[in-house]
């Protein structure tokens, strides 16, 4: 059995073929400061010196620490929220709003269209 305490939140969390952190979060969570801050710690790990892309699936309701450790610096350059409603898209919006993130992210109900938008930046970039 791992002790790893990240293994409860998340469904998976790796980087792609493309390069791209990939974070789906386990369904019915709700993310607080501690969950915030081992999640960004486990990224942050698996980034290891490099700064990649990360496309985050599913949403969960967060608390105010939690979006604070979200609005932190860390080894991601960009941030694509994939969520499936309007109620996704109203949540992920006052959250983006009211606690800034210290990179550009979106929110997006399409998948494909989450990845063009993260990898048109590193071709930019």
């Amino acid at each position: 059995m791992s002790s790893d305490p990240t293994l409860g939140y998340f469904e998976s969390l790796h980087v792609d073929a493309l390069g791209v952190v990939r974070l789906e979060w386990v369904g019915g969570l709700r993310i607080t400061g501690d969950i915030a801050e081992q999640a960004m710690a486990a990224v942050d790990e698996l980034n290891g010196p490099a700064r990649r892309p990360m496309i985050v699936m599913g949403s969960a309701p967060t608390t105010r620490a939690a979006r604070e450790v979200f609005g932190r610096e860390c080894s991601v350059t960009r941030i694509a929220m994939v969520g499936r409603s309007a109620v996704d898209r109203t949540i992920a919006n006052f959250s983006l709003f009211v606690d800034p993130p210290a990179v550009p992210t979106r929110f997006f109900t399409d998948e494909a269209a989450a990845l063009d938008w993260l990898l048109d930046d590193r071709a930019r970039g």
